[in-house]
């Protein structure tokens, strides 16, 4: 998101240079890794498996498309040509299990293994590793959406199967020949299978690193979608990173057995909490999803219908990541005790061992499992960057518009605006574009239309703290925006009569509304913040201040577009508000009977909701200094919302100006982080009108 970063902070930053920086840490940390494979080959197996998560997770970090299917199809025959060697080792290198079982004779390790106890392991442990590369290959293979967070967990599946495949190989060693063993029941630091062991140890526990880390980042994402603050989300986010820490401290679980059963325990009961925790926190939009619902089931309309399976669809979403986490979570804490307890009761125990093998490998398969449910991929064998790259550009040269946006949500509001164009005839959808485009509100429009919120007959308990423009629009804008039985948009039945050049405004339903005024009455003003707007008004009597300063200033009557007012609200969503709470009161919002005829993306002509891009270049063809406003709320949510980026991409990239309305400098500071880490793959693809 260079754009912003240059409108907000006057720099554009090089993605290459980005790049470049990654790839410079990761050979200083390669050669690092180098100097301690040859120094210490316990820590130099424990850097190595740190340096492959450093690539996969960071340095990769960007990649979001899927690869092309020659690549997925020689990566998933890499990964079982690989584990049919390894579990052909015994045979071809050491003349099979006779052949083993005659040159490992008699002996037994201190903790009573022999023979047969290391055979049923390599046996436990071959099993366990089909079923991860059996995972990996599925997930290596399937299609998916472009999704940086897809692409982290299909490498964290693989990077836990390629670890768990070396791991195999110091039990087959043992098998096949007199293992090498201290009087204390430890392997010694100077053995060769000690890098294998170490390894897969390592791998074992930077995979469950792995997934809290991915895990937390689903969760705040779908907060930041969410628009409100989940229950315990802080404490979650804080918890998952002691987890991670303790996590990675039993790496070093080998100084002390108890540190080792320290860690454990700390580990068992804090992952425990942090499964209750997440699963709570999802079961507030869960809950929420479940009225709209039962609402959207109750109410008979096409957009009741469109609805009924958006809430579906997210509902099973939540239901997914609770159920994905959970299983995860149970191989973790199985694997977490077994391995504490094994390294505190000295002499080891070859049954506390055996118990610990398999407890191990079943978190590493259910953590992959959850992986596999949660990542969402198909076997459609469609490439998904080449779509990117074949669908032309309507309106300017960027490489992610609305339309491509839309494509890769859920189905029933999917739209392929270049299919959609040849079926229907080009003037219907520039005579439909060429409308919207007239509607426009004024400034002394909007700000009477704010002063008279709180009256008996507009919104009684409008609260300018708290009530958000979607409280608003389903109190004041339906209604007020109705003739009858039919209703039409309030830009047509309140706005100018005169077509000035107008400004579009991008902004976000969850805003407070009058945060949205204020944006746009300092934008009117010629300031640059807009949080002593806001200020006047909350204020007795500063609304008609603020008047008189606008009139002064000649700007009374200057024109925007604002989508809550220049839709028409009756064509689209009146019929159903899906059970969503009005801030102020938790009562569900009111929903409208009118007639008029609802378009959605079935009828893509008719439909207002899909024409955004082509409204901007055409009034950016018709008006030379038509510009964007962008109210950037209080908490900067506005950059989380997949159809505002769309706006600030596609305005970019047609090179309109830019106006970014902010409260004040210091909130700009405070959500500086949040600019730098701007993701168009991470962002949340809701309603455009959420």
């Amino acid at each position: 998101m260079a754009f912003i970063l240059s409108d907000c902070f006057g720099i554009r930053i090089s993605h290459r240079a980005s790049n470049i920086i990654r790839w410079i840490a990761a050979g200083l940390f390669g050669t690092l890794t180098l100097c301690l494979v040859f120094l210490n080959r316990y820590f130099g197996a424990i850097s190595l498996a740190l340096f492959i998560y450093f690539i996969l997770a960071f340095v990769f970090r960007g990649s979001s498309a899927p690869l092309p299917l020659s690549a997925r199809l020689v990566v998933a025959l890499v990964i079982l040509l690989s584990t049919s060697v390894i579990t052909a080792l015994p045979w071809v290198v050491f003349g099979g299990k006779e052949a083993c079982q005659a040159s490992r004779g008699t002996y037994k390790t201190p903790s009573g293994q022999g023979f047969e106890d290391h055979w049923l392991e390599v046996t436990l442990r071959l099993v366990f590793v089909w079923v991860l590369a059996l995972q990996a290959s599925f997930v290596n293979l399937g299609d998916h959406p472009p999704s940086a967070h897809v692409r982290q967990s299909i490498r964290c599946i693989t990077f836990g199967w390629f670890g768990k495949l070396l791991n195999i190989v110091t039990p087959i060693v043992d098998s096949c020949q007199v293992p090498q063993w201290t009087e204390e029941g430890f392997r010694p630091t100077d053995a060769e299978e000690v890098y294998f062991t170490v390894f897969g140890m390592a791998t074992h526990y930077i995979t469950d690193v792995w997934f809290l880390q991915l895990v937390v980042d689903r969760l705040v994402a779908f907060q930041a979608a969410y628009g409100e603050k989940l229950p315990c989300s802080f404490v979650i986010v804080w918890l998952s990173r002691v987890m991670i820490f303790m996590a990675a401290m039993q790496l070093f679980s080998v100084v002390s057995p108890v540190v080792s059963l320290t860690v454990a325990m700390v580990l068992t009961m804090g992952v425990c909490t942090l499964s209750i925790l997440h699963c709570g926190a999802y079961m507030v939009p869960y809950n929420d999803l479940l009225q709209a619902h039962k609402v959207e089931i109750a109410t008979c309309n096409a957009l009741s219908v469109e609805m009924e399976k958006e809430s579906t669809f997210a509902m099973l979403v939540i239901r997914k990541s609770q159920i994905g986490f959970l299983v995860g979570c149970i191989g973790m804490v199985a694997a977490f005790l077994t391995n504490g307890l094994d390294w505190f009761i000295l002499p080891r125990a070859k049954t506390l061992w055996m118990i610990y093998v398999v407890a191990s490998n079943v978190g590493s398969s259910a953590i992959t499992f959850s992986f596999v449910v949660l990542s969402g991929v198909n076997f459609k064998w469609c490439n998904c960057r080449s779509k990117l790259q074949q669908r032309p550009a309507e309106t300017g040269g960027t490489s992610m518009t609305r339309g491509d946006l839309r494509h890769y949500s859920q189905k029933s509001w999917s739209f392929d605006a270049t299919t959609s164009r040849k079926e229907v005839r080009a003037s219907d959808w520039q005579k439909k574009v060429a409308d919207l485009a007239m509607r426009r509100i004024s400034v002394e429009t909007l700000l009477r239309f704010f002063l008279q919120l709180g009256s008996d007959d507009a919104m009684p308990h409008f609260d300018p703290k708290r009530s958000t423009t979607n409280d608003v629009v389903r109190h004041v804008v339906i209604p007020h925006s109705r003739d009858g039985s039919l209703g039409r948009s309030f830009a047509e039945k309140f706005g100018p009569q005169k077509a000035l050049t107008p400004k579009m405004v991008t902004h976000h339903w969850s805003n407070r509304f009058c945060d949205l005024v204020a944006a746009v009455l300092a934008d009117a003003l010629g300031l640059k913040r807009w949080d002593g707007v806001a200020e006047h008004l909350r204020s007795p009597g500063g609304g008609e201040r603020l008047q008189e300063q606008l009139y002064a200033n000649g700007t009374l009557q200057s024109q925007y577009w604002i989508c809550a007012f220049c839709i028409n609200q009756h064509a689209s969503i009146c019929g159903s508000s899906m059970g969503v709470l009005d801030t102020v009161t938790q009562t569900v919002l009111p929903s409208c009977d009118c007639a008029t005829m609802k378009y959605l993306n079935d009828q893509p002509v008719q439909c207002e909701l899909n024409k955004f891009d082509d409204m901007m270049a055409y009034l950016h063809r018709q008006y030379p200094k038509f510009l964007q406003v962008v109210a950037i709320d209080f908490d900067f949510m506005i950059f989380s919302r997949a159809w505002c980026v769309a706006e600030l991409v596609q305005a970019d990239a047609s090179r309109l100006e830019q106006h970014m309305m902010i409260h004040s400098p210091s909130i700009l500071e405070k959500n500086s982080s949040r600019l730098r880490s701007i993701q168009v793959q991470n962002l949340s693809c809701r309603g455009a009108n959420l």
